[in-house]
């Protein structure tokens, strides 16, 4: 009797170590890229789980979550999506609507959006995830700022520039207003307002960052990558203004010996007159027939069947080849997303198709063409001497690279923490075409 006692106790341990060496398994297969084995592994971990509990137990939620990743990394969208869907369900049926455990689902759930093509998709599940996050937290708890430049970064790589402002700029007012103004977790968010207002072209973001160096006043302890951030920010602040003089005062204050030219401006208007002076209309249709609407601005710089007027380049870890409609505004009539081509300038991508048509020639391979460019960037961020060293381009699109160079604002060079010129600088564009499917 006591032996059968003992067998009965000890079987609940046996399964729960089996259910241990089943996630063991999967999880060491997804680190080798196995992933065909570990949704083998993930699927028996959930069936041995649900035998056991049910199919809403907590303890699913992790070999749920591998299984939707597993089955995406497969290709197997349908699948994945349902898998994920299910440990949401759980989770939040476990730990409320609003745990903050989902976020790394609905992190899943975006990459699995813009590998199919959806970032419209992708975006609503990014602000969703802020929506929780403040739902958590509340508006005004410092804890929420990580979540805030989470969404504020995506937006920026997602071109959606007007709504990262608003959104960094609101939350800076908020937390000014609860008491949190002196917060050196608030110091990320004036370095991407004025991050997002170069990028936005507008001027005098140096005046914009006093409130910085504030905190940086009252929080004597700080990481040396945290204060070298903020006088790299005000010292690229005024080179865009063309203010040599204090730009090298906060370079020099930067606690880095040496580095390479890089940019810091990543769009421009390549023909600003053209685009003043010409009136663009779209056909919108309404209850009385189709009529013409003059085009906005943005539009305007978007709108194919004319040269290229704005290039774009990725200045954070993420690239995504598309650019979401930078507009709260009613989008019907209007297309909300727009695709992108080249490396590592970003062109919108009917305009270079119908730039150079031939390299979009259906022939059943990649085209590629390069353009290798070298030129000089002087100690105060200017560009001179563009030439262009090697090119297997058409002449117009040799043009537009040079066009480009020649928009660029550069961080200078630094040795021992001074600007200086530096020449023989070079950048190699890409443009590659994998034919619309």
């Amino acid at each position: 009797m006591k032996r059968y006692l003992c067998t009965l106790l000890f079987l609940p341990l046996i399964v729960i170590a089996e259910r241990h060496d089943s996630l063991e398994k999967a999880s060491q297969h997804e680190l080798k890229g196995e992933y065909e084995r570990a949704a083998e592994s993930y699927k028996l971990a959930i069936e041995e789980i649900t035998a056991q509990y049910s199919e809403f137990s907590i303890h699913l939620f992790e070999p749920l979550l591998g299984h939707g990743r597993t089955l995406s990394a497969l290709d197997k969208t349908g699948k994945a999506t349902e898998r994920l869907q299910h440990a949401l369900h759980i989770l939040r049926r476990n730990e409320g609507v609003y745990t903050l455990r989902q976020l790394e689902v609905v992190d899943e759930l975006t990459k699995m959006a813009m590998h199919a093509d959806q970032p419209l998709k992708a975006d609503t599940q990014q602000t969703f995830s802020h929506f929780i996050s403040k739902r958590f937290y509340g508006d005004s708890n410092p804890e929420v700022l990580a979540a805030a430049y989470k969404l504020v970064n995506w937006q920026i790589s997602t071109g959606q520039l007007t709504k990262a402002l608003d959104l960094a700029s609101k939350t800076i007012k908020t937390m000014q207003e609860h008491g949190f103004e002196s917060d050196p977790r608030l110091i990320e968010a004036h370095l991407l307002v004025a991050k997002i207002r170069r990028l936005k072209g507008i001027c005098c973001t140096e005046k914009r960052l006093t409130a910085v160096i504030e905190i940086l006043n009252q929080n004597t302890d700080l990481p040396m990558d945290i204060t070298n951030e903020v006088y790299l920010s005000l010292a690229d602040a005024y080179v865009v203004s063309k203010k040599a003089a204090q730009a090298r005062e906060y370079y020099a204050k930067v606690n880095i010996a040496d580095a390479a030219p890089s940019p810091i401006a990543m769009s421009a208007v390549l023909n600003p007159v053209r685009y003043h002076y010409t009136k663009m209309y779209r056909p919108e249709n309404g209850p009385y027939g189709t009529r013409l609407e003059r085009m906005t601005p943005e539009e305007q710089l978007s709108a194919g069947q004319q040269p290229p007027q704005q290039f774009f380049l990725p200045l954070g870890d993420h690239k995504y080849d598309v650019r979401i409609v930078d507009s709260a505004e009613a989008v019907k009539g209007r297309e909300r997303t727009k695709a992108l081509i080249g490396e590592p300038f970003q062109f919108y991508y009917d305009q270079v198709k119908d730039l150079v048509p031939r390299l979009f020639k259906d022939d059943g391979t990649p085209n590629e063409i390069k353009i290798t460019l070298d030129f000089t960037v002087k100690n105060d961020g200017r560009i001179e001497n563009i030439e262009i060293s090697e090119t297997n381009a058409p002449v117009k699109l040799n043009r537009l690279m040079e066009q480009v160079m020649s928009k660029v604002i550069y961080r200078p060079a630094l040795a021992g923490g001074v600007p200086i010129t530096k020449k023989n600088v070079s950048v190699t564009q890409t443009f590659i075409n994998y034919h619309e499917t």
